[in-house]
């Protein structure tokens, strides 16, 4: 049984990976850069058993909706306490990032950008080489939110003391309780999140 749900679920996040990569828009270093992505959520996806769901710019994992930094959801059908789903999002976000920092086409498309981003800033005759160099240091972390919805079957949220939604957005991990009554998410519970170590706070 486990095996035919492990061969299902690689089949749906296939057709989702195969969908909105043929959708995808942008220079074509952005396009090379957003397939990568969207294969490493559908394999983290499946190591974590999670479901990955989409990825985008701006807004989709919750940030502003102007928001420029790229935006990766997963889903959940398991009940996880604060604890369990604040050591899932520091491995699932933890193994993103290190994935990202050896995957060519984002190490492309972040010099492309920020790059353009200074020339925009400075004249192309003054970009300082440690600007650049800081720049580098800073990849990752700052340049995406990742965000895990937790759902039961009949598209419910969990209720207290289970978490019915955790985010990671410029370093600091959200998670949120669902309303028992409206199951809209509760003002956050945040705490930092360093790059290196994964959550200060270490599970019990």
């Amino acid at each position: 049984m486990r095996s035919i749900k492990k061969i299902i679920a690689i089949g749906i996040c296939s057709f989702l990976f195969a969908a909105q990569a043929q959708a995808l828009t942008g220079p074509p270093h952005e396009r090379k850069m957003r397939r990568a992505l969207i294969n490493m959520s559908c394999l983290l996806a499946e190591k974590h058993e999670i479901s990955y769901l989409l990825e985008g710019l701006g807004g989709v994992a919750g940030t502003l909706a102007d928001d420029t930094r790229f935006g990766v959801v997963w889903t959940c059908r398991k009940k996880l306490t604060l604890d369990q789903a604040r050591l899932l999002m520091g491995l699932v976000a933890k193994e993103m990032l290190d994935q990202l920092q050896g995957e060519p086409h984002y190490m492309n498309y972040y010099k492309e950008r920020h790059i353009h981003d200074l020339k925009r800033q400075y004249s192309p005759m003054k970009i300082d080489p440690e600007k650049i160099a800081l720049m580098e240091q800073r990849m990752g972390l700052l340049d995406f939110a990742f965000k895990i919805s937790f759902w039961d079957e009949q598209m419910d949220r969990p209720l207290n003391p289970y978490i019915a939604d955790v985010r990671l957005i410029e370093g600091k991990i959200y998670y949120y309780y669902a309303d028992p009554k409206t199951q809209a998410l509760l003002d956050p519970i945040i705490e930092p999140f360093d790059y290196v170590w994964g959550p200060k706070v270490k599970p019990s």
